[in-house]
């Protein structure tokens, strides 16, 4: 698997194995570029003519769309690029889970 295996060998990959602590320490092999770009927020909306409506008698009617968090174009292997840490270990990557996408709708009607 191209793992290192012992003195002498010079390969960047670390030793395999789960009872090397080393393994689990931040360190230069897990660094990756952290630009990114995402689509926050898209809102569609439609306001109905006035004329149209007011034979139901409203004075407003608005439908519309809302997409939170919609894509996010990114270079690392996480879930994202947006993490914090703490005081000792700021920027390190602890697998959070992913940013979810968030799907509203509505209809705004005023009488």
């Amino acid at each position: 698997m191209d793992r290192w295996h012992g003195e002498g060998t010079s390969n960047w990959v670390p030793r395999l194995g789960d009872k090397f602590a080393i393994n689990r320490l931040p360190s230069t092999f897990g660094i990756e570029d952290g630009s990114y770009f995402r689509v926050r927020n898209v809102q569609i909306g439609y306001s109905f003519p006035r004329q149209l409506i007011s034979k139901a008698y409203m004075q407003g009617l608005k439908i519309f769309a809302n997409a939170q968090n919609l894509k996010t174009f990114k270079h690392n292997s996480g879930y994202t690029p947006e993490f914090g840490g703490d005081p000792t270990y700021f920027g390190v990557d602890w697998g959070n889970g992913p940013v979810p996408v968030i799907f509203t709708a509505g209809l705004n009607v005023t009488f």
